[in-house]
């Protein structure tokens, strides 16, 4: 684990009555357990070793960190220490769950990718991405709007004085045959 969450007002409440030596190397241990996901054999060289301290002193410190309950070998062999194993056992959920979200949003990017081709981005943000027939229904709503004619066959011959758009002069009933048609997806 290269990370792990830290209450520095419960560190420093359970360490109120340790000296200096024997806080110093508490937080080296408290370190190597998580740096190694809690599996630290109950060696004394081993460990002395690895928290860069001298055998006598590291066997001295870990008794008097036996006796206030703030070490102890746990029933497979491993040092352990207070609150050690759930904080492990709540880093791991949450990078499951991670991996999980990361996982989901990777497949739905494939699906998309896989149905609709490569997905639009505008400045680094991609776009929901939408399918044929909706984007059919928009455009022809966009050229509705912008008075563009729907098809060859109605005639858009006037132009509107204000705007300058071509203006179509249809019948109302033919007008709303044409929008219905426009509107429904195919």
């Amino acid at each position: 684990m290269k990370f792990y969450k830290c209450d520095p007002v419960a560190f420093l409440e359970g360490t109120s009555e340790l000296t200096l030596r024997q806080c110093g190397a508490y937080a080296r241990l408290i370190n190597l357990l998580y740096c190694r996901d809690g599996i630290v054999p109950d060696n004394d060289y081993l460990v002395a070793r690895m928290l860069n301290l001298e055998i006598r002193t590291w066997r001295t410190v870990k008794a008097e960190l036996h006796t206030l309950g703030k070490v102890w070998t746990g029933p497979d062999g491993y040092l352990k220490t207070p609150r050690l194993d759930d904080t492990i056992s709540e880093a791991e959920t949450v990078s499951k769950t991670v991996k999980i979200a990361r996982r989901s949003r990777r497949d739905r990017h494939e699906i998309d990718t896989e149905l609709f081709g490569k997905p639009k981005k505008i400045n680094g943000t991609r776009l929901p991405i939408q399918s044929k027939s909706q984007t059919q229904s928009k455009e022809r709503e966009i050229s509705l709007l912008k008075g563009k004619s729907l098809s060859p066959e109605i005639p858009s011959h006037d132009r509107d004085a204000t705007f300058g758009q071509p203006r179509k002069v249809l019948p109302f009933d033919e007008l709303k045959a044409t929008l219905k048609k426009a509107l429904t997806p195919p």
